[in-house]
């Protein structure tokens, strides 16, 4: 199970890399081996890095469509949350 320190240190890192030298990122070893080590831990066997056949499967897809969290579907559990723990207080 990752924790949330290991979350901390990869973005850390990342930050610290890219203000090291923002116009250097694409070009960077340190960078692009931080971004290879990161999708080994999260993806292990589907990482497109290690596994030849997670490469050739991928469909060019890469997260980068607009995210729609459900903001109403988390509203109303919040409120019911913060319903359900006011008396229990």
């Amino acid at each position: 199970m990752r924790r949330a320190s290991d979350h901390r240190a990869f973005i850390d890192s990342w930050v610290g890399g890219i203000a090291a030298s923002p116009t250097a990122v694409a070009s960077s070893e340190p960078l692009w081996k931080l971004i290879c080590k990161r999708e080994w831990q999260v993806k292990e066997s589907r990482s497109r890095f290690k596994k030849r056949a997670a490469l050739d499967n991928w469909t060019g897809g890469s997260g980068l469509a607009r995210l729609d969290y459900c903001w109403s579907v988390a509203r109303r559990l919040l409120r019911d949350i913060v319903a359900g723990t006011r008396g229990a207080i």
